[in-house]
């Protein structure tokens, strides 16, 4: 009985918990950059026709590395995306 009720509860708040923690959708690069990157840098930084794919990639991991900035594989694609999409 007892463990039925808790797989029961299990079932009942699992997708409730994903969806208030933003699982299950799709990840926003510009909400990464503007509430993580933004805190330090200004919207200029992220405007650099000259920057590939690859070092934008490699600005991301630097950032990531040394200044302790957390993102998941799936973040830091959305925010190379993101940073992609806005050159010129």
């Amino acid at each position: 009985m007892k463990t039925s009720l808790l797989i029961r509860f299990i079932v009942l708040l699992l997708p409730l918990s994903f969806a208030a923690c933003g699982g299950g959708g799709e990840i926003d690069g510009r909400e990464i950059v503007e509430t993580r990157c933004m805190r330090c840098h200004n919207p200029a930084r992220f405007i650099d026709p000259d920057k590939s794919r690859q070092d934008w990639a490699a600005s991301v991991d630097r950032m990531v590395n040394s200044r302790r900035l957390q993102l998941t594989r799936a973040e830091r694609r959305a925010t190379v995306d993101h940073l992609m999409e806005r050159q010129p």
